[in-house]
């Protein structure tokens, strides 16, 4: 048997573990990998290579970082003081918090916008007096994030893979509002969704009063501790949390990532952080390391899956669907689909650095323009947001939900 055909049987199998519930989720993904490292479909250091990568460097930094703000005390003053300028009104208060991440994640990426709105949102549930819930708010924030990254270059990395495809090959780039053409209609259809129809869907879904989340029982629980200690919520700590916080914004906003990577700036930030406002203890033992091993593995087997050739088949299958005579147009939406689907059992990134190429490939046998088909890998690998593995915000916000898979 061919490692494609391997590689897709084992993708089979890990959606029928996802959606069984029964398995732990990070034990998932890195079976998998295990079995690919046995059929030699990856190597050992390709299973664990995205635990060092620049993306996973960032992710845990910001949490570091959203760790300090929330011991410290500064989130929940954060929360409530956008609770006092909503009027007392916390709902409305996350709605704007919603429109500030969207916006954020045009000139952030929509990891590092999500990464950095969750402590300030966990401030506002803590702050909210029971109005607010991390079940109906953790993803929406993740969804805000994931479209607000399609209004720019920079807001999303399917992005940063074609513009870097477009370079090598010599030809022009999408501008970098060029995006916002599809984004501002997807954020519009959020925003109408999330202030009409999300209450009575997440209502129905969990009830009217859901158990808090191991996570965020966690954290509260550590919140109401701090302010019985002086010691962690001396004002100095506060300061010097928020400054460290901003200082690694803006040096990942202000310095051009061959110069620095961005997970590289967000470690140091996290390191400035455990020297001087939170012991290394303390954020050793409240990271969500269950989100941290799933996502590395997740992103390891999209690599595995794409080496393995069945992202090619599946292209070449979507081609040869309509036979010889294929509308481009027919063709362009089933390839757009087979995308949104697998996207949502393997991190977009990986997905669409495997489709990418094949997009070329498609719109050159199709004697088509390959703008649309990048454009359409772009949108429908970014909001893929119907599993807990679909893009990374999706996958920050799992532990700290407390979300099942289904």
């Amino acid at each position: 048997m061919s490692p494609a055909w391997i590689s897709i049987i084992i993708l089979l199998v890990m959606i029928a573990a996802y959606m069984s519930n029964k398995v732990p989720l990070p034990l998932i993904p890195l079976t998998a990998n295990v079995v690919m490292v046995l059929f030699g479909i990856m190597t050992p250091g390709e299973m664990w290579a995205y635990y060092s990568n620049d993306t996973f460097m960032l992710i845990v930094g910001m949490m570091v970082l959203g760790l300090a703000l929330f011991e410290t005390g500064v989130a929940e003053k954060i929360g409530l003081g956008a609770v006092k300028l909503s009027g007392g009104k916390s709902k409305l208060a996350f709605l704007l918090l919603l429109v500030a991440a969207i916006i954020a994640s045009a000139f952030l990426s929509n990891t590092t916008t999500t990464a950095t709105f969750m402590p300030i949102l966990a401030g506002l549930i803590a702050s909210a007096g029971g109005v607010l819930h991390e079940k109906k708010t953790m993803m929406p924030l993740a969804i805000a994030a994931c479209v607000g990254g399609n209004l720019s270059l920079i807001g999303s990395t399917p992005q940063v893979i074609f513009q870097g495809l477009f370079e090598d090959q010599g030809m022009a780039t999408f501008r970098f509002f060029e995006y916002a053409k599809i984004g501002l209609p997807l954020v519009a259809i959020f925003l109408i969704y999330q202030i009409f129809i999300s209450d009575k869907i997440f209502d129905k879904m969990y009830g009217d009063n859901p158990e808090r989340s191991e996570v965020m029982q966690d954290m509260l629980g550590s919140l109401e501790k701090s302010k019985d200690d002086p010691d962690s919520r001396k004002t100095w700590k506060m300061v010097v949390s928020v400054l460290i916080f901003a200082i690694t914004v803006v040096c990942m906003i202000a310095i051009n990532s061959s110069v620095m990577p961005t997970g590289s700036i967000a470690m140091m930030g996290a390191i400035a952080s455990m020297i001087l406002v939170i012991p290394v203890k303390t954020t050793i033992r409240k990271l969500d390391w269950s989100t941290l091993i799933f996502f590395g593995a997740v992103m390891a087997f999209a690599t595995g899956f794409g080496n393995s050739g069945a992202g090619q088949m599946i292209a070449d299958a979507v081609v040869n669907l309509g036979g010889a005579n294929s509308s481009p147009f027919l063709i362009f939406a089933i390839f757009c689909a087979v995308i949104t689907i697998l996207t949502q059992f393997m991190n977009n990134t990986g997905v669409a650095a495997m489709f990418a190429p094949i997009a070329f490939s498609i719109a050159a046998t199709l004697g088509v323009s390959v703008y649309p088909f990048a454009m359409g890998v772009i949108i429908a690998s970014s909001i893929s947001i119907s599993t807990p593995i679909a893009t990374s915000p999706m996958t920050l916000v799992v532990g700290m939900g407390g979300y099942k898979f289904m």
